[in-house]
């Protein structure tokens, strides 16, 4: 896979609400419509004629319903890539490529949060390509840490993802780090931009304690930090990110199209996933207590609101001017 191409998450195959469809009538259902309003006696003079009837009614009825609840299933469970670390660094699960780009110093040990655990060494780097496990549109990023050494006052990074094109000096789309004092979030607009959260969460950052460090964001919603399943920071609002997305970088200082480099910290991770939707706070919640993130994600405004979800792209596109096209006249006679 080329870790340059730009996998969006508005490329996926539309969902399509099949009771928002009209239905055509052909001739099949015509005919079991019909049978199925034959008066009794008449259902008895041909049993099995009937009998087929009301399974195949019983069929067109059922089907459509445990499409829908498919549907639904998957609108909930959307995970992109997944990877335990229980016997390596491969991920168990991915939309993406499952090998990471980076994979230096790396051991997998016993000492998990659930089963076996990556342990990062100083200098260790480990990242994964982007396209298809990561969507800038919206998302979540969830895992387990664990600092094997003191915090102190040096600032370091946790979470990196990059993206392709250069509009801020370190590539970067995510930042999650230590500043030094606090746990915070960064993200980066189109234009390299940054949005900044302070994570104000009553649990003390310490080391040696496992923690669960959880991140969503949505174009048209905002972004959210959470710190063992509670919601640590905000920054809502819309905003236009990119979407050509390069690398997810774990304990790595650079993370850019051209290199990579790992910091100078001993951390465990431990059931790292990432998700194509924004989770709600119940959904991360459930990862925290070693779920898998299935009560759902949050409803989608493109899906709620298409002429928000429009609005928004216009002004992405530079397209504010709201008035329809004006039709052509009619062509001079020659």
């Amino acid at each position: 896979m080329d870790p340059n191409s730009v996998t969006s998450a508005q490329n996926r195959p539309a969902k399509v609400d099949i009771y928002g469809v009209p239905r055509r009538v052909d001739g099949l259902r015509f005919l079991i419509a019909c049978l199925m309003t034959f008066p009794s006696p008449l259902r008895r003079a041909f049993p099995t004629l009937a009998a087929l009837a009301s399974f195949a009614g019983l069929c067109l009825l059922v089907f459509p319903i445990l499409h829908h609840v498919n549907v639904l299933a998957d609108e909930e469970v959307s995970t992109c890539f997944y990877a335990s670390f229980d016997k390596n660094v491969l991920g168990d699960e991915a939309v993406g490529d499952e090998s990471p780009l980076a994979n230096q110093n790396l051991k997998v040990v016993r000492e998990g949060r659930k089963g076996g655990a990556a342990l990062l060494e100083i200098g260790s780097v480990l990242t994964y390509d982007a396209p298809g496990n990561v969507y800038g549109e919206r998302g979540t990023v969830g895992f387990w840490w664990k600092l094997d050494e003191p915090l102190g006052r040096t600032p370091f990074s946790i979470v990196r993802i990059s993206q392709t094109r250069q509009t801020n000096p370190e590539y970067s789309f995510i930042h999650l780090f230590w500043s030094g004092e606090d746990l915070r979030l960064r993200i980066y607009d189109r234009e390299g931009s940054p949005q900044e959260i302070v994570s104000v969460s009553k649990a003390e950052v310490v080391s040696g304690r496992w923690f669960h460090l959880a991140f969503t964001w949505d174009e048209m919603e905002g972004v959210r930090l959470y710190v063992d399943g509670h919601e640590s920071g905000k920054k809502l609002g819309e905003l236009h990110l990119p979407h050509n997305l390069d690398q997810l970088g774990l304990h790595a200082e650079v993370v850019t199209p051209q290199g990579t480099r790992g910091n100078e910290r001993r951390v465990f991770l431990d059931e790292l996933r990432v998700f194509s939707s924004a989770l709600t706070e119940i959904a991360v919640q459930n990862l925290s207590e070693l779920g898998s993130g299935r009560a759902g994600a949050m409803p989608s405004i493109a899906a709620q609101n298409p002429d928000a979800w429009n609005r928004h792209w216009k002004a992405r596109m530079g397209w504010t001017d709201d008035r329809p096209l004006q039709q052509p006249g009619p062509l001079p006679m020659p």
